[in-house]
């Protein structure tokens, strides 16, 4: 082989290297979130084995380490039945003490759903964000954590169970009872909530993207950019308030998810809900989900509606371009386009956390910080091309 084609070999290879190592992190996690994690199904084991995963993975990243505790209600027939939950808290705590952000997603699944759908890919994603962060903001890393950043994985959806469950999901008792006491009950002290719930399901195929007459009628312009791609699902929908404090928040994450979108096959589709009756039919298409307790806040008998964006890939309204049949192994299930479509989302919320919750530490001299991230693997990947150019 020649100098030239060596050259270019080396060089794919350190550019394939964190795709490589971000895939085997995926599906890692994956391997402990492939069954049923559903206190109705026939057993409870692989929602257990879910929590006590993701609490080891929370001390390994060094966060702090909590568990909340709650009771709610469940109506798979006739009867009632109070079930037990546990909402598993990171928290990564800031040197300044400003608004806390949250980052978070459901860990157990609906009864009829892929378990790595839904949402068992969003867990992952949390995982890797805390991890991507931790790193970022570590003992050597270019970055100081000024404000807090709490990695919640949610317990018992019970919305997305179906209409005939009364109970509080998981999500709620999260905000009401441990989240608002940690800010000392004011909204002064919260940057916003980034939730992550379905987020695979990627398609460049027209028309796999459902548009209902509700969403259109809610988002006119989002349906006629959706419309003018032939209805294609090759978007991350990100669903916001139009309020001040939610707009800056969608901004700050619209401006790093589109920092590199020329070189990227993924696009982001902004969703702003205001109050009124047109918003009503489309809010019922995902009001079951986890960013919905945070919208609609009671602490008392006002609303204080916090901040808080869904990215979703819309679930049951798109369908998926890779196809994997039941029972779905974590290695089928993480196709190249699954991969790039959650990865995609990852850097995005773990820049923005960067951006909202950190400061950049300075330039230093030999054996400071450095003020640019720089991987140990690209480090010996220019070892070597240098190496090989002389």
């Amino acid at each position: 082989m020649d100098c030239g084609n060596l050259w270019r070999v080396v060089l794919l290879v350190c550019f394939a290297a964190p795709s490589l190592a971000q895939k085997t992190q995926l599906q890692a996690h994956l391997e402990h979130l492939d069954g049923v994690r559903n206190p109705m199904a026939a057993t409870d084991e692989p929602r257990l084995e879910a929590r006590r995963y993701i609490k080891e993975k929370f001390r390994e990243l060094g966060l702090q380490v909590h568990s909340q505790t709650f009771n709610t209600i469940l109506k798979p027939q006739y009867d009632e039945q109070t079930v037990s939950g546990e909402n598993l808290v990171g928290i990564a705590p800031g040197t300044v003490g400003g608004p806390v952000m949250v980052v978070g997603a459901d860990y157990d699944t609906p009864p009829q759903s892929s378990p790595l759908e839904d949402n068992g890919a969003g867990v992952a994603a949390l995982l890797e964000v805390a991890r991507h962060f931790m790193h970022e903001t570590g003992a050597n890393g270019p970055f100081q954590r000024l404000n807090t950043v709490i990695f919640v994985a949610f317990d018992l959806n019970v919305k997305a169970y179906g209409n005939s469950h009364p109970g509080k999901p998981g999500s709620y008792h999260f905000l009401h009872q441990w989240l608002w006491p940690y800010i000392n009950q004011t909204s002064n002290n919260f940057a916003g909530a980034i939730i992550l719930d379905s987020i695979t399901k990627f398609s460049t195929e027209f028309g796999s993207q459902y548009v209902v007459q509700e969403f259109k009628d809610a988002f006119p312009k989002a349906s006629s950019a959706i419309a003018s791609s032939g209805n294609k699902g090759d978007f991350l929908a990100m669903f916001t308030r139009e309020d001040s404090r939610s707009i800056n928040l969608a901004n700050m994450f619209t401006a790093n998810y589109v920092k590199d979108r020329k070189a990227n096959m993924f696009r982001l589709q902004p969703m702003s809900v205001r109050d009124g009756l047109s918003y009503v039919g489309v809010l019922k298409m995902f009001n079951h989900q986890s960013h919905h307790p945070f919208w609609s806040f009671r602490p008392s008998e006002e609303l204080v509606p916090l901040p808080a964006l869904l990215l979703t890939d819309t679930d049951v309204y798109r369908m998926s371009q890779d196809v994997c049949d039941r029972p779905c192994t974590p290695a089928a299930f993480l196709t190249r386009g699954r991969e790039g479509f959650i990865t995609k989302t990852i850097d995005a919320v773990t820049n923005t956390l960067l951006s909202l919750q950190t400061e950049r530490v300075p330039v230093t001299g030999a054996g400071g910080k450095l003020g640019v991230t720089t991987p140990l693997f690209l480090i010996a990947c220019v070892t070597v091309i240098s190496g090989i150019i002389r």
